[in-house]
């Protein structure tokens, strides 16, 4: 089964938006794996609070069901290369290549110009619905 690593940035647009992030996260859950990571789940809780002003029940809410939908995957303990142009960015993408994911989705510009790292393949939400759509 296709598993799918979502940035944090795609996670949100799925919990607040009504378009194609929200149907692919929909896809995912639905026909294959989810992958997430702590760090993923620290930033949305972050974002959530600070800007978006979400209270910290509906936050623990949010948090439970996707940790009860996804493969929840470990901080990455093997050293990365630092390929990504924000630092921030290194421990997620550190996580999704231990996770051995074959797709890494982002609306990042920045990310999305780096196309692979090792063998993951980073993805546009667009990318990815139009592969998985492909395979239904």
């Amino acid at each position: 089964m296709t598993r799918v690593f979502l940035d944090t940035n795609v996670v949100l647009s799925a919990l607040l938006g009504h378009g194609l992030c929200n149907d692919l996260f929909d896809l995912v859950i639905e026909r294959y794996t989810l992958v997430l990571s702590d760090e993923v789940l620290a930033e949305c809780d972050r974002l959530l609070k600070a800007k978006f002003r979400v209270p910290a029940p509906q936050r623990r809410e949010f948090l439970a069901a996707l940790r009860a939908e996804a493969e929840i995957v470990p901080p990455a303990t093997a050293s990365t290369p630092t390929v990504a142009p924000d630092p921030d960015d290194t421990p997620i993408l550190a996580a999704a290549l231990a996770a051995r994911v074959p797709y890494f989705v982002t609306g990042d510009k920045a990310l999305l110009a780096l196309r692979t790292i090792e063998s993951m393949r980073i993805v546009s939400p667009r990318r990815m619905w139009d592969v998985l759509a492909k395979s239904k």
